[in-house]
């Protein structure tokens, strides 16, 4: 399937999600007086490995710094980098070609604090109950 794309942030966004994220973040505006801010929208499945391979590393044994394991092409792998954590490629909904197709975004809000990032904060409820 072909997709068309914008930017966001500098991320590139399939147009159908950009057009659902502008409208979530008017309503977030509107109810928290801050904005959300893409911090990844879509890869191609080239990026996704590219970053799968800059955080994660072969090991035939043992869970590395992070304990976070992950089988990829017949090959364990282990994350080292601090970065944080990230999918086997072929398998996140980042990738245009993953699961869902080129859907998912990983955002954050302008506030202070860690806002919407962090699981049960008021401004993150509030992305789970509205964000689609």
């Amino acid at each position: 399937m072909a997709y068309t794309y914008t930017s966001i942030n500098g991320e590139r966004v399939q147009t159908d999600v950009a057009a659902a994220f502008n409208r979530l973040n008017s309503a977030f505006k509107s109810r928290f007086g801050l904005s959300l801010v893409i911090t990844s929208g879509t890869r191609t499945t080239a990026e996704q490995r590219q970053i799968f391979l800059s955080r994660f590393r072969p090991q035939a044994s043992g869970g590395g710094p992070f304990n976070d394991v992950r089988w990829y092409n017949g090959t364990r792998y282990v994350r080292w980098s601090s970065a944080g954590t990230v999918a086997v490629p072929g398998t996140s909904n980042h990738e245009e070609s993953g699961p869902i197709g080129p859907r998912a975004l990983d955002i954050r809000d302008t506030g202070g604090d860690s806002g919407v990032t962090v699981f049960g904060t008021t401004r993150a409820n509030w992305i789970r109950n509205n964000a689609s």
